[in-house]
């Protein structure tokens, strides 16, 4: 797992400061880290009076938001980092990408936004975009009462015949590791696993007894994935507070996270380029629509994103 050394730092609303300072201090690797922060506008629909209402509005939030950035840049380069600031117009997650397919980053870090009349999603729709998109890690930021990163929770997906799932877990927990260790905070590690069918294979007394054997035994082969995953991640017994849960991952890994009120939630996401338009696992894009606190999102090695760098169709 290599250290965290350059950060696209992607501002398309409001944040608050002084937490979103907080966080990339905690994850920065040294205060030589290069942050290149970028800010992107929505294009205004084409009007050929530039003194309209709507523009005047886009002028004065211009302003405000670059006074903002330089306070920003100001404080980041306080503590001793490297900081470039950009402006883009367009779709957030489309900017976004096409930096990362531009520059060499190791990590994009974006405010959440709210997609307003929606309140169930945690997320607005760039964040999903941008998760299921994006080719590099994704943290999109919620501040809380904290400022600091105290309890990391990380979901791994266990399947060792899977190689590509394997390599993937094997990522999303170095990355636990390394912002735990970073910050200094409790790391839980959750794994969910289940019987296909329980409910329908127990409805049948005669076979109660059995489906209690097979889950006895699914539940110890999964003790062995997550045991063997946690040494080959280099993770002691004394720095990882695991959780081994019976259930669907989609109901149980948002219920664990409030549970522990963790700041961050670690996860890989699977793209699933057979079907158009749609990279993200639906295990994933579940439990990231309905957790609170930040998210952190590992895309798989293999996932190659459908967005085009600038310059090209």
């Amino acid at each position: 797992m290599k250290e965290v050394s350059a950060i696209l730092l992607a501002i398309d609303g409001d944040y608050d400061d002084q937490a979103l300072l907080a966080e990339i201090a905690s994850i920065a690797s040294d205060s030589s880290a290069r942050i290149t922060i970028l800010s992107i506008m929505e294009s205004a629909a084409g009007d050929p009076d530039k003194n309209n209402a709507v523009s005047r509005l886009q002028k004065w939030e211009s302003t405000a938001r670059s006074t903002q950035l330089e306070n920003l840049s100001a404080a980041l380069s306080g503590k001793g980092m490297r900081v470039d600031v950009q402006h883009a117009t367009g779709k957030p997650y489309l900017e976004i990408i096409r930096e990362t397919l531009g520059g060499e980053y190791d990590l994009v870090i974006k405010p959440a936004t709210h997609d307003r009349g929606i309140r169930r999603l945690l997320l607005g729709g760039t964040d999903i975009q941008l998760l299921s998109l994006c080719p590099i890690p994704v943290w999109i930021f919620q501040p809380t009462g904290s400022k600091a990163l105290k309890k990391i929770a990380v979901a791994v997906d266990l399947q060792p015949d899977d190689p590509e799932r394997s390599a993937l877990a094997k990522d999303v927990l170095g990355w636990g590791k390394l912002i735990a260790r970073s910050v200094g905070a409790e790391l839980h590690v959750i794994h969910a696993w289940s019987i296909y069918r329980e409910e329908t294979l127990r409805a049948r007394s005669a076979l109660s007894n059995v489906v209690d054997q097979l889950s006895d035994n699914k539940e110890r082969l999964h003790r062995r994935w997550l045991d063997a995953a946690l040494q080959q991640a280099g993770l002691g017994n004394d720095e990882v507070h695991e959780h081994l849960v019976k259930g669907d991952a989609r109901e149980v890994i948002p219920e664990i996270v409030d549970e522990l009120d963790a700041d961050l939630l670690v996860m890989g996401t699977v793209g699933r380029t057979g079907i158009p338009g749609f990279f993200i696992g639906n295990t994933a894009d579940s439990v990231l629509r309905n957790v609170n606190g930040s998210v952190l999102a590992v895309n798989s090695e293999r996932f190659t994103t459908p967005v085009a760098s600038a310059g090209q169709p």
